[in-house]
């Protein structure tokens, strides 16, 4: 019976001292194990070797570029959006008009970068082209230049974007 007494005392011995060891190991990537004093368990503190979370990478944004061409003549439309430069916008704008049957009356009456281009169209004044930051604010600039002209008849007929585009 002792000899029973003895080796359970033995085993119990073995698997407290086990689980103290593990205990101590169990600290996360760049912390230690840390006993304040020998009567109270371990905690974790800051190693030597920590690890920082990497620096965040500035913003990098790449500016876009859109533009609105006319045939007023034929009241043709040609329209360019998201380009990278404002000689891509006009050119591609001018070529669209053409495209679509107008002449060499087309020519570009609005271009925008980072912002957004509205056509407000009346038939008795012809037309207007602002560009601002938000179509909302493009198209009531527009709005109102037509109705100070007198127009009653004003409407937009078209309204785009062209918006930084982030490349990091």
């Amino acid at each position: 019976m002792k000899a029973l007494v003895f080796v359970i005392g033995i085993q119990c011995a073995i698997l407290l001292h086990c689980i103290e060891a593990h205990a101590e190991g169990g600290c996360p990537p760049g912390m230690v194990p840390f006993q304040f004093a020998p009567n109270q368990p371990p905690s974790c503190m800051p190693g030597g070797a920590q690890s920082q979370a990497p620096s965040a990478l500035p913003e990098i944004w790449s500016d876009r570029f859109g533009a609105i061409a006319m045939d007023p003549t034929r009241g043709i439309l040609g329209t360019a959006n998201d380009m990278r430069s404002e000689r891509a916008a006009r050119d591609t704008a001018l070529a669209d008009c053409g495209a679509k049957g107008g002449g060499p009356q087309c020519k570009v009456y609005q271009t925008y970068k980072n912002g957004c281009g509205v056509l407000i169209d009346s038939s008795s004044n012809g037309f207007y082209t602002p560009a601002a930051a938000t179509p909302e604010i493009a198209k009531a600039v527009g709005m109102e230049a037509c109705i100070k002209a007198g127009d009653k008849d004003c409407r937009a007929a078209y309204s785009a974007c062209s918006f930084p585009v982030r490349i990091q």
